[in-house]
């Protein structure tokens, strides 16, 4: 996700108020991330004259954007949920505390996010 470089992932949800809880939890674990918007107004984009929507726009522009309304699509509006791209999984040099190319990215994160009381007690 070049938006953010490979520092950072980028994550998506149907809850904005999350945010922060998010980027906290990046921090924390040394595993960045930075919130992206989502939403209906990005299916215009996704439109298909073969299926009932596409995975992805044929000019590849936000990709990673349209990817999160994609997968919002099938989520059922009273399922709260977050999805983390993965593109810090491997890179060049490592990342934050892990020096190997593949990082383990996502791990520490969704622990902090779990375990360690960041996303629990805010469930709607």
């Amino acid at each position: 996700l070049n938006a953010v470089t490979s520092r950072y992932s980028g994550v998506f949800t149907n809850r904005p108020d999350l945010h922060p809880v998010l980027k906290k939890s990046g921090r924390e674990s040394g595993e960045r991330v930075w919130p992206f918007p989502i939403g209906k107004e990005y299916l215009e984009e996704l439109k298909s004259d073969t299926a009932d929507i596409a995975q992805c726009s044929p000019g590849g522009g936000g990709d990673h954007i349209l990817a999160g309304s994609f997968l919002q699509e099938f989520v059922d509006d009273k399922c709260d949920w977050v999805h983390v791209d993965l593109s810090s999984v491997s890179r060049k040099g490592g990342l934050a505390h892990v020096p190997t190319q593949l990082t383990g990215f996502g791990v520490r994160f969704s622990l902090n996010l779990i375990i360690d009381k960041n996303i629990a007690g805010i469930a709607g």
